[in-house]
């Protein structure tokens, strides 16, 4: 009976019904630059390169929000520790596989790929202790044109590999692979490891720098806009006081954005283009040029690094923060040693002649013939040409040109745990920090200080839809339920909850059917009638924002596509929503949010006797 009220829903529903905004509303955007108290000011824009990790972006964006000091979670690493236990080894001796057929859809997925926000919580809540590692220690998150394909790569990897049936046959493999990689020549071809460099970019400072100055100049922009909005609200206020208000809090943006905007001058010049991006559409990509001070400063830091390694590594920081006027940004205060080379181990790296030539010689390995013709002739053995393809194809993606490329010596230590558990062997490849520190806390041993650990009173909180009304009428018989008191009902919950949460500075988890992307009018009741045809059709979000339009509440979802409002255009040049590209954010009216999601997630804190339960917001599950 549920279903078929459902399927009927909104075909009666007439505009009179659209929800008006409750008096006194006060809007909110916690991705908001101002005030800095927001728990998302300084969130990171996500791009999950085609993957199906929505759900840990979501539960990632959860958890920055709601830890001390809003550290930059992995959404990968959350990814690989819900995918791993949900899909358990089923056959006694069976080797686990990094792949599965999705049920609904009939696409073979990555264990990391679809998921539910709360379930994904506990699970890592269980996990190493409740510890979670920071993006800084799984720098691969912020290559959006890369990370689908290196985790895709390895998965591939350790499938094939081990479909060997023979260990000694595995065993062989990796000693083989270790020599073949050990004695190249790798002073053969044309080299890029010329020392002394005599334009150093160390590529971790270098990044920051430029992720810095791309926030900065988003941050100008978006208080350009804000202060448009209050200057129109000003010029239309009648009220004094109000407009003692406005002015007062006018110039409060205006004085933001000059510290934003001396800030920036100092780093370089941020500028913005339009690329289009398959089916996504356009997308906004901000690049910016550090200026020639910037280089100055940045080459010094390597001069230093480059002379005297590691034990520099403070004083060459330091040094340039105060050079840089980037003292706030770059602060080394409270860090340990060891979290400071995690963090810039790139940089070391990069300044490291032997470290460059290992990952030139590396970087060679790449043609599926050669490997199996190399291999053949130290082993008289011939290797499955697949095998040898998805080896190629992990190492052209981990050392190609990147700034996360990894040294010779740590990428065969990785290949080495290819009969490891799987999350293990990825996060050595994705994240070697991250596993180091992960292992440190299940023996016990010190960590290099940069994992970051979940709340025991920190809970998970679902609100599911849609809500029906009583099915008990006051005389005591069942009662017919019309499709609008459904919807009232729904949306008088939703409206409670997420205002709730946002007014107490929590973002909100929200898994949905994204139809309404293209088609505003779109109903899927509440995510049940969602077009599995469509890529993504399964999604979650993450909800950032509320307001009131033309008497319409509002709400701000923030995606985990990058840069992009592409998507949401739909036969004209303009996206159908208000969108903020800079962050992939967007504004929806409260009907359109309801009408398409199965239910919500919030983090709050409140004390439980137990955190075993891993309650799921529904059997939708997240693209």
């Amino acid at each position: 009976m549920r279903t078929l009220i459902a399927l009927a829903l909104f075909s009666c529903i007439s505009m009179q019904l659209q929800a008006q905004c409750t008096e006194g509303m006060n809007e909110i955007s916690l991705l908001a630059a101002t005030p800095t108290t927001n728990s998302m000011a300084q969130f990171e824009t996500q791009d999950q390169d085609g993957m199906g990790t929505c759900y840990a972006n979501a539960t990632a964006a959860l958890l920055e929000a709601a830890l001390p000091g809003h550290p930059h979670i992995s959404y990968q690493q959350l990814a690989l520790t819900y995918g791993t236990s949900t899909h358990p080894v089923t056959e006694e001796g069976s080797r686990f596989s990094p792949f599965y057929n999705d049920t609904t859809t009939g696409q073979r997925m990555m264990v990391s790929e679809g998921g539910f926000i709360c379930a994904a919580f506990y699970q890592a809540k269980r996990q190493n202790n409740g510890a979670l590692c920071t993006r800084d220690s799984v720098p691969i998150e912020r290559e959006s044109q890369r990370q689908g394909t290196v985790m895709r790569a390895l998965s591939s990897l350790y499938d094939n590999y081990g479909q060997m049936v023979s260990t000694s046959d595995r065993r062989i493999f990796r000693q083989q692979l270790a020599t073949i990689v050990e004695t190249m020549d790798i002073h053969g071809g044309p080299s890029d490891c010329i020392f002394p460099r005599t334009d150093p970019e160390p590529p971790n400072l270098k990044s920051r720098l430029e992720a810095m100055c791309v926030q900065l100049h988003t941050n100008v922009m978006a208080n350009q806009t804000y202060l448009e909005r209050l200057e129109q609200s000003l010029s239309e206020e009648t009220d004094e006081e109000h407009q003692r208000e406005l002015r007062q809090r006018i110039r409060e943006i205006q004085r933001d954005n000059t510290q934003f905007q001396r800030q920036l001058d100092r780093i370089g010049v941020a500028t913005t283009q339009t690329a289009t991006q398959g089916q996504k559409g356009s997308r906004t990509i901000i690049s910016c040029d550090l200026n020639e001070r910037t280089q100055r400063h940045m080459t010094r830091y390597y001069r230093t690094l480059e002379r005297q390694g590691s034990r520099a590594l403070r004083r060459a920081l330091n040094q340039f923060a105060t050079d840089a006027h980037l003292q706030t940004q770059f602060s080394t205060e409270g860090q340990s040693q060891a979290s400071l080379v995690t963090s810039y181990q790139q940089d070391l790296n990069y300044a490291n002649q032997s470290w460059c030539q290992e990952n030139e010689a590396l970087s060679r390995l790449v043609d599926p013939q050669a490997l199996q013709q190399a291999l053949f002739s130290a082993t008289s053995q011939c290797f499955d040409i697949a095998l040898t393809g998805a080896l190629g194809t992990a190492l052209a993606s981990l050392t190609g040109p990147s700034g996360t490329s990894l040294p010779a010596s740590d990428l065969l230590e990785a290949m080495a745990r290819l009969d490891d558990d799987y999350d293990d062997y990825t996060l050595g490849l994705i994240g070697p920090s991250c596993l180091r520190d992960m292992r440190a806390l299940r023996a016990g041993t010190e960590t290099s200080g940069s994992a970051v650990a979940i709340a025991e009173n920190l809970h998970c909180d679902p609100l599911t839809l849609p809500k029906y009304p009583n099915l008990i009428g006051e005389d005591g018989q069942k009662r017919e339920i019309a499709p609008q008191e459904i919807l009232e009902q729904s949306r008088s919950a939703a409206r409670d909850y997420l205002s709730s949460n946002l007014t107490n500075n929590r973002p909100i988890g929200v898994e949905l059917c994204t139809d309404f992307f293209r088609n505003p009018d779109a109903n899927t009741s509440y995510g049940m009638n969602c077009d599995l045809s469509q890529m993504h059709a399964r999604h979650a979000m993450t909800v950032t924002g509320q307001r009131c339009v033309n008497n319409q509440i509002q709400y701000q979802l923030l995606n985990s596509w990058g840069n992009t409002c592409g998507y949401l255009i739909s036969g004209a040049s303009d996206p159908i929503y208000e969108c903020d590209a800079s962050n992939g954010s967007f504004w929806v009216p409260e009907d359109v949010l309801v009408k398409n999601s199965s239910g919500f997630a919030a983090l709050v804190e409140r004390e439980e006797s137990t955190t075993s339960a891993s309650p799921q917001l529904n059997q939708l599950n997240g693209r």
